[in-house]
């Protein structure tokens, strides 16, 4: 069965990965806001 992706899933989103550095709150944000960005979420 070959059904076409919805918008936004055919590539995902370039994210940078959680290095442990910084926030992982901030970088759960980051994810989300892209997320909605490409209407995914």
């Amino acid at each position: 069965m070959d059904l076409p992706l919805p918008a936004g899933l055919e590539k995902p989103p370039a994210m940078d990965i959680y290095d442990g550095s910084t926030d992982p709150v901030d970088h759960i944000e980051n994810i989300e806001a892209v997320l909605e960005y490409r209407n995914i979420r």
